[in-house]
């Protein structure tokens, strides 16, 4: 395997000092330094992130250097983290490709290494400081007994190499180097149940962005439900869908069903506002 398959870029990464303590929490006080910037020319960051139009999730420039505040914490760049961190439903994502990013700039983990990366398997043996801490292993099995290989034409079926790598790293992420997390339990995207693109990042309708805090589509299903009353067999009849199951299937409903959902029950709750 290249020493490209095995490791993966870190550009917008700061290194880490290595005196400096794995699991000590970085807490800046005010008009102190984040990641080079002073507060001031952050939160002036925040506002021309807002301003510019091409962070659409953000209600505000608050909610733009709170994230840029949570990539100070992880060592990455402002503009990272206005990129590639998104909170869903409460729960911070990144693509596993950033999170390998975090485990590859930290000398510490410096022998961590992909031992398989396929269409079938991806396995990755957890080292630090010289000591084998385990192998983290996700499988075509794996995504099978999750229902993410049931979507026709989704990502698993398309980029499965890519797909199975991001759960591996972040299942050995979360097990064997959470301290890399500051604290934070990071999960990708997808296992929170947010549509992907190829390369495991987050892909959010213009909707879901303005929110900020992310809903999954099963939760977005769910609350349209609830406001027209309708049931799972009711739902998939209206959208025209071969029963509950086709409702149900792989990661749910697509978005524009969900749209569809969404547009009538908010007319339902306007009638019955009116």
């Amino acid at each position: 395997m290249s020493n490209q398959e095995s490791s993966a870029t870190t550009t917008g990464v700061r290194p880490v000092a290595e005196e400096q303590s794995s699991t000590a929490l970085s807490v800046p006080q005010a008009g102190k330094a984040l990641g080079g910037l002073s507060v001031s020319s952050l939160e002036r960051l925040a506002g021309h992130a807002y301003q510019s139009g091409m962070f659409k999730r953000f209600p505000n420039p608050s909610a733009a250097l709170m994230v840029m505040a949570m990539a100070n914490e992880l060592g990455l760049s402002p503009v990272i983290g206005l990129n590639s961190i998104h909170f869903i439903e409460g729960k911070p994502s990144m693509s596993g490709n950033l999170m390998w990013s975090l485990v590859m700039r930290e000398p510490r983990y410096r022998g961590t290494r992909v031992l398989e990366r396929t269409a079938k398997a991806c396995r990755i043996r957890w080292i630090r400081d010289g000591e084998e801490l385990g192998v983290s292993a996700w499988t075509e099995e794996d995504a099978r007994r999750a229902g993410l290989l049931s979507k026709q034409g989704g990502m698993y079926q398309k980029y499965p190499a890519q797909m199975l790598f991001n759960r591996c790293v972040s299942d050995g992420f979360k097990t064997y180097a959470p301290e890399l997390g500051m604290g934070y339990t990071l999960y990708t995207p997808d296992e929170l149940g947010a549509d992907i693109n190829e390369a495991g990042e987050g892909v959010f309708s213009d909707v879901q962005e303005a929110s900020f805090t992310l809903k999954t589509p099963a939760t977005r299903l769910r609350e349209a439900q609830a406001v027209l009353g309708w049931d799972d067999a009711r739902t998939a009849q209206e959208l025209g869908l071969g029963g509950p199951e086709e409702l149900l299937a792989g990661q749910g409903p697509t978005e524009d069903e969900l749209r569809r959902l969404e547009q009538l029950a908010k007319a339902r709750a306007s009638l019955q506002q009116g």
